[in-house]
Formats: structure tokens, sequence, C-alpha cells
């Protein structure tokens, strides 16, 4: 920038409102905006009145972006000591517009500017400022606590360093001199005295809360009188100062914990809003009440947090603790809390008019924002909250109090409002009331006939049948007998999910579900309701648009699915016949179609091998979810790997016959169509787990995935020897799975591929993670067992020594049996080619040869795992389960006599170094009698 002319321009075009034309001045900004003198320059045009608001806002902007990004960076080379010193000096010129947006930016300058330069280059910031609060013009005044409170906001926003060190010290002088400016101000209601009260207020509320290392005479005098500021400023409808008071209180509450009930005027301070609870006034701002309960709920949790010993503080409890303890019970009395649930239960628990204009008006988005969990900002759900932990820590008391709400809802004492109210305040604490309420009885005798009572004209009506649904779902789990729950599956049937209105639906799909995830949950007795419930659910499924609604439903279903496991066959066709019009219209909806593909997964394990119907929908959702590269990767990689998994697992393959016909529509053989998902194996990332799952269990699926350096090698090159040691050895593990089942195919091109030579060179330099390498060397010996000695040995060319040598060095890292075996089999058919290590080779035969002498003279390993899956996640049989066995029963681990193999190894050793005696003369006497009785 040449002038204050062009900083002008800059600063205007930045204004436009044309998209082009802010662009080009964005750009300009980002060229220049690292020029000595620019943001000095940005202060001046500021000071510039006569320019317009807008373009001295934009500039004061400006400046507070540049100091945010470029204050502490002198690599960038934006503020020069000298333009520092400049700005600071003219910071608090500044605080001459009464404008609330350029007072906005001003006390955001100066505030920054504070915390990275106080206390070391603008010692006096704190001072200068209060000098102008003390001013006897109440413009300035007001603009100068306005800045005073940012910079202190900024300020305790430290933790560490200098800076905080010397604000604790001067914290104590902050707080009497904003106390002393409160009070001066206090009770009286001009606009200006309004002003002063309320910044000052703030300034107390974030150096009490967050600025004193610990409260002293002045912080006890202020705390002591907070109570009747608020009553003060309540009655005389200043409900800015009510709110800041209560915020106070919370933020005291929340950091400084149980010490907040030993200072002064807590007792007062919760009295005064657990009478405004009780009032039960519509009168008092909402904002109020929600802190009230706020207050209220934190004061109930603290009972948690004290040791207890049969009824009373564990011996070992601290004196501080003990009174904080004696306070609580002091404040929190019994006559209090019930005096509380009471006024929760039956008044701030209801449902108001504006619920009911809502439902009228919307439903489907009044049930949506029902499940939103922003309870700190709505009065009835914050009651619940209040309600449950006083269940929860005074569960004596208040247990019984709530059994008796429910008899008295029974005697009709209680209005519909009322009894509404008085049902949201049980049903979260349900399962506390099993001992006080029976519900079933209840439900019969009460809950089904009040709902079939109400008039259907009554606005309430939905809303009874809703809560009425929801109260199944809420009392599955506590008191309901395992004989007594048909009669809640056929009310939910008959009575619920077939009601027109949505909010009941819903409610019952919810009730439904957790009567279904029930530890207790019995199958039989469900069954007879079964196609009852799928009907209803399947018709609610394609009838609600919104998503957040659908995934209800879907949540629901795959908890069926799960529970009922190969009971849900007869429905897998119509069900599946839904899931891709669904996904096709979720579109952006990711979290939906993440859904989808769990029910998938669910409903894939009901099938066990008849989910090769479900392919032709399955694989082409695969197709999208398992590509990394898609920005839906995020939210559906996981589940669509799991999907994937779960579809390899159970596949077993059908004769070529006539193809499969779902919903509809012709399925070809599943074997071609799951053979179209290895074109995404490269796709995936080799680094996740999901993608070696599935390159090991097309292995294993033979055919259907043909071995090709496009599918194998380009997705483990890169990766041997360069990713994480546990993903090299998982890689590592894929391989050996390749070698296992198609050697013929396999070695060639690892070969090739070059894999083989950087695992050769990994295990040679031994410049990978031990875990790694010992992974490196399994695939090796799968190879050494594939060639001769010699080819084996020419493959590896030069490193063949240093290989040979660390891979004696790791034996004592491998730790399974089946790899030990292995690496056993392996060293002693490259023998002939490694004669100088025979007296290590010699301590591993007795080794292994004793593992085997201990299980009495048989090889544990020939029989080992062959009845077994070989994967622990499964525990139903399935088509991997059998091909897995089928694996083993060609594997040499599980093949080879390992008895038979040393003694024909050692005879072939001594053919070729001309007889016993010369084998025998390389070996220790004391290796050799260990290993003479174990070869008999």
């Amino acid at each position: 920038m040449n002038s204050m002319d062009d900083v002008v321009a800059l600063v205007t075009h930045l204004c436009s409102q044309d998209a082009d034309e802010l662009k080009r001045a964005e750009k300009l900004l980002k060229s220049v905006e690292t020029t000595a003198g620019f943001h000095a320059a940005l202060q001046d045009v500021y000071f510039r009145v006569d320019l317009p608001t807008q373009v001295r806002w934009m500039a004061a902007r400006t400046l507070r972006a540049g100091i945010e990004r470029m204050w502490r960076r002198p690599t960038k080379q934006a503020f020069g000591a000298e333009e520092k010193a400049q700005i600071r000096s003219r910071a608090l010129n500044m605080l001459t517009e009464s404008d609330r947006m350029l007072l906005a930016q001003v006390g955001a300058i100066i505030s920054k500017i504070a915390r990275l330069d106080f206390p070391s280059d603008w010692p006096t910031v704190l001072t200068d400022l209060f000098a102008l609060v003390q001013s006897d013009d109440p413009e300035v005044r007001q603009r100068a606590l306005f800045a005073l409170h940012h910079v202190i906001k900024a300020l305790v926003s430290q933790k560490i360093g200098l800076g905080r060190r010397h604000f604790e010290q001067i914290a104590p002088n902050l707080l009497d001199a904003c106390v002393t400016l409160f009070e001066a101000s206090s009770g009286q209601y001009d606009p200006a005295a309004l002003y002063t009260t309320l910044y000052a207020l703030k300034c107390v509320r974030k150096l009490l809360a967050f600025g004193l290392r610990q409260l002293d005479l002045v912080a006890d005098r202020f705390l002591s009188n907070v109570a009747v500021y608020l009553n003060m400023y309540y009655v005389n409808q200043q409900e800015k100062h009510v709110t800041n008071l209560g915020k106070l209180v919370l933020d005291l509450v929340e950091y400084h914990g149980l010490k907040w009930l030993t200072y002064a005027g807590t007792g007062a301070v919760v009295t005064w809003y657990a009478e405004a609870v009780l009032a039960k006034s519509d009168a008092i701002p909402p904002s109020v009440l929600i802190q009230a309960l706020l207050v209220l709920k934190n004061l109930v949790r603290f009972a948690s947090r004290f040791t207890m010993e049969n009824g009373k503080l564990h011996p070992s409890t601290p004196k501080e603790a003990v009174a904080q303890y004696s306070a609580l019970q002091t404040i929190a009395t019994p006559t209090l809390l019930l005096n509380l649930l009471n006024a929760l239960a039956t008044h701030y628990m209801r449902y108001t008019a504006e619920d009911l204009q809502s439902i009228a008006a919307d439903p489907h988005d009044w049930i949506i924002e029902e499940d939103n969990d922003h309870w700190e900002y709505r009065i009835r759900p914050c009651a619940s909250r209040v309600v449950m932990e006083l269940a929860n820590n005074y569960t004596d008391l208040i247990v019984p109090a709530l059994g008796q709400l429910a008899q008295s809802m029974t005697s009709l004492t209680m209005d519909t409002v009322t009894m509404l109210a008085v049902m949201n305040a049980l049903g979260p604490n349900a399962e506390k009331l099993s001992s006080a309420v029976s519900y079933v009885d209840f439900f019969q005798q009460f809950l089904l006939p009040w709902a079939r009572q109400v008039p259907a004209t009554d606005p309430l009506a939905p809303l009874v049948h809703r809560t009425v649904a929801a109260s199944i779902g809420w009392f599955m789990g506590g008191s309901v007998p395992k004989a007594s729950r048909p009669v809640l599956y056929e009310s939910l049937a008959v009575h619920f999910l077939v009601s027109p209105h949505p909010i009941v639906q819903f409610a019952a799909v919810e009730a439904l579900r957790c009567s279904v995830d029930d530890w207790d949950f019995q199958v039989a007795g469900f069954l007879p309701y079964l196609n009852a419930l799928m009907v209803q659910l399947l018709t609610l499924l394609g009838a609600v648009d919104q998503f957040e609604l659908k995934v209800k439903v879907i949540n629901c279903l795959s908890v069926i699915i799960e529970r009922l496991d190969k009971n849900m066959a007869p429905y897998a066709p119509a069900l599946a016949a839904h899931i891709p019009a669904l996904w096709e219209q979720a579109d952006e909806e990711h979290l939906f179609q993440a859904s989808l593909l769990v029910l998938l997964q669910k409903l894939t394990i009901a099938l066990r091998n008849e989910s090769v119907h479900l392919h032709a929908i399955c694989v082409p959702l695969i197709q999208v979810a398992c590509v990394a590269d898609l920005p839906s990767a995020v939210y559906l990689m996981e589940d669509g790997l799991v999907l994937w998994h779960t579809l390899l697992q159970f596949h077993a393959p059908p004769p070529p016959a006539s193809p499969a016909v779902v919903a509809g529509v012709e399925v070809p053989a599943a074997g071609s169509r799951l053979g179209d998902l290895g074109h995404l194996l490269p796709l995936t990332t080799v680094t996740t787990i999901g993608a070696g799952v599935m390159a090991r269990l097309h292995v294993l699926l033979g055919g259907l995935a043909p071995i090709s350096p496009s599918s194998s090698g380009s997705s483990t090159t890169p990766s041997v020897a360069v990713v994480r040691p546990q993903v090299n050895a998982f890689i590592t593990r894929v391989l050996d799975m390749f070698l296992a089942t198609a050697p013929a195919a396999s070695l060639p091109l690892l070969v090739q591929s070059q894999i083989l030579t950087r695992l050769v060179r990994g295990v040679a330099t031994k410049h990978d993670h031990t875990l790694a390498l010992v992974a490196f060397v399994g695939v090796l010996a799968r190879v050494a067992l594939l060639v001769t000695p010699t080819e084996f040995a020419a493959q590896c060319g030069a490193d063949f020594p240093a290989l040979v040598g660390n891979w004696y060095a790791l034996w004592d890292n491998i730790g399974q049996p089946p790899h030990r075996k292995l690496a056993a089999l392996a060293l002693t058919r490259l023998a002939p080619c490694t004669l100088g290590q025979l007296p290590v080779l010699a301590a591993i035969w007795t080794e292994i040869l004793h593992e085997v002498h201990e299980s009495n003279g048989g090889d544990a390993l020939i029989y080992w795992q062959l009845e077994t899956t070989g994967d622990e996640d499964m525990d139903v049989e399935c088509g991997e389960a059998t091909r897995r066995r089928d694996m083993m029963r060609r594997d040499p681990v599980h093949t080879v006599p390992m008895v038979a193999f040393i003694r024909e190894a050692i005879a072939e050793l001594a053919a070729g170094l001309g007889g016993m005696p010369n084998l025998t003369a390389r070996l220790d006497p004391e290796v050799i009698a260990a290993l003479e009785p174990m070869l008999k």
C-alpha cells in the first residue's frame, strides 16, 4: 500500500456485496497484510470519522484478524516492534465511539493485544482502563468498562505462563475495584447505573470463578449478598442482571465443585432458587427457571461425591469434606427435596400449550425436537434431569414418593395434564421403581384403560397414548415378569403401532426396540406378534419422510433381527425390497445410509447361507461405501467393510443353477456378484484392518477374487516396510493366506511384484519393528517350503546369509505355536544351505520336540483348531468356517508330523556330510543326548 487512500480503497472493497469485487479485495489483502505499517494504517482508517461506519468497522475487524493471526509470529514480519508499540499506544484511544458494532471490535482488539502482551509489553493496560472507568463522563466510563470486561475475560483464559501468574497477583485488587464499582451503583435503575452494574457484575463473575486462587474477604462479602442481589434485580425486572448472577453461581458450582457448598451465601442462594421453583409461577422468566433447575440439579448431584459407609461418611473423610457434607445436609433437607420432587413432577414436567400447537402443526418435527439433546435450554427436560438426580442420589427418600405419585394417579385425583407430567417423571426412573410400582398391574388396571377412555377429540389424546406406549419401553427392563411380557407386546401391536398419530407410532417403535433389546427377552413369547409388528414397521418405514424418524424404525428392525436371528428369514425378502429405494432417497444422509448397512449385516447373519439372495442388494451398496476417495467414506467405510466381511463369511457358493429372485429383481450367481468387489481392495485403504480381512476372505473363496497384480500386489507392495509395524504385520498375514491357499499362483506374483525382495531385505537389514519382522519371516517360511533350499537361496541373493542369521535371532520372538512350527519347518528345510547354523537349529529342534514330548508324543498342531472357525467374532456355523478348516487340513503346519520331518532332515544332512559322525561332530554332545530320546 503506497498511501492511506490505497488502504481506504482496499477496506472499502472488502465491504462490497459483489462477490467478484470481494474476491479481488481479499486476494489483495493477502498480498499486503504482511507489509510493515499496514495494520497501523488500518488503525488510522478507524480514526477517520469522515468515513462511513461500515468502512471503519471493516478496518477494525481486519486489524483484529491480523492481531489474532500474526501478532506473535515473527516469521510473518507483519508487526514490527515499532508498529506494535504504535498500535498499543493508540488502542485505548479507539474507545471514542458509542456505536455497538465499532465498540465490539475495539474491545476485541484491546483484549487480544492484552492477552498476548500483558504484563511484559503492556503492563499498564488494566490501570489505564480503570482510570477511564473512574471518568466523570458516563459514556467514557461505560465504554471503558466494556473494554475492561473483555480484557479480564481474555486474561483469565490464560492457564499457565508469566501472564497468568501476574494476573493472579493483581486479581484480588481487580475484584475489590469491580465489587466497589458494582456496589456503588446497585439499587439504581437508570440506564447508566444498570450498564455499570451489569458489566461490573460480568467482571466480578470472571474474577471469582476463574481468576482467584483463594477467596478473600471481598469475595466473601459479595457472595454473601448474591441472594439479596438476585431478589433485588428480579423484583425490578432486570432479567439480564438476574441471569448474570445465575451464571456466576453456575460457574462457581462447575469450577469450584464441593467448595461452593461452604462459601458465604450458598444456602441463601439455593433457598432463593428453590423458592422460585416451588412458586410454580408463570411470571418467572424461563431463563431464570432453567438456571434455578441447573443449580438444584448440581446441588443434588453433589451427594454422590462423598464416600459413604453404612449411611455415614467414611471415617477417612478429610475435615474439609466433612464440612462440605454438613453444609449439604443443612441445605438439602428431606422436606426441601420432597417439595421439589412434587413441584417438578406435577408442574414443570407438563406439556405446554406450545407443545400442543407444535404437535398439531407438524408432529414429525415435534418428535425430532423432543429427541434433540438440548435439555439444559428447556424447562421440561431440565426438570426431568433434576428428578433423575434426586432418584439416583436420594433413592430411599424419593422412590417411595414417586410410588405415591403413581398411586395418586390411579385414584383419579389428578387432571390429565398433571398425570402426563407424573408419567414423565416416572419414566426415566422406571428401573428404580420396580419395588414401588407393579408395572403390569399398573398398565392393565389403569394406563391402558386410561388411554382407551380418552376421547379422540381431546387435544391431549395423542400425548396420553404416546405416554402409555412409551411407558412399556421405560418399565420393560425392570419389574415386568417374563410371563407377563406378551401382554405388552400385544398392546404395542394392537393399540399403539396402528395408531394414526405419528407421535404415538414412534413412541411405540422406541418402546418396541427397548423391549426387544432387553436382557431377559424371550423369543418364544414374542413370535406370535412378530408378523403384525413387522407389517406395521415396514408400513411406517415407507410412510415417513424425515430420515431422523426413518432411522428410528431401522434401528428397531436391526435389534429385532439381531435378537430373533433365524426367525426373521420369512420377512427378509420384504425387508430387503425397501433397502435400494431408501438408499437412493437418503442421498447425502450418510448416517442413515450407515444404519442401512448395519441392518443388512444383521440380516445376513440371520439368514446364514441363505444370505446369497441379498448379494444383489448389498454389492452395489458396498461398491459405494468402501471407496476411500469418496467423502461418504468417513461415515460408511467401517459399516461397509463389516457388511462385506459378513457376506463373505456366510457365502456358500451354490451350484451353477438358475438365478435367484429377490424382491422381483433377478440375481446372478452369488459368486460372480461378490467377485465384483475384488477391485475395491486397493481402494479401501491398506491401513485398515477391514481391507486385510476382505483380502483374506476373498482368498478363502478361491475363484471369487482371482489373484492378480491389480488386486494384490498393487495394494500391498507400497505398504510393506513403510507403514506402522502393526499394519505391516497384518498385511503380511494376508500374504501368508495367499501362499497357504493358492501357492502355485501366489509365489510368481510375490516375485514379480518385488514383495518377496522387500521381505528379504527387511529381515536382512532389520530396519523394521520386531513385530513386523516376525510376520515377514512367517511369509518367507511359506516360500521356503514351496521351493528347494537352493532356489530359495538364489532368490535371496547376497542377503541370504544376513537373512538366515536374523531369522535365527528372531526365534525367541515367535510366540504363537503355529508360527513357531512353521518357522521350525522352514529352517529345517533350509539346513543344507545353512550348515553354519546347525548348532542353533539343533537347539530349536530340542525345544520343538520337547513340546511334542510334553503332549505324550502327539503333534498337537496336527489337529489344532480344526474344529473352530478361526474367527473369534463368529459364534455360528458359516461358509467361511468350512473353508478355513479345509485350508487348515492342507496347511503343512497341520499336516506334517514334526518328529518324522526332523528325523528325515537329519538323515538327509548326514548323507550330505558323508555320514552321521560328520553331522554329530558339528553339534554339542548335550544337544545330541537330548535329541536322541525324542526322535525315537
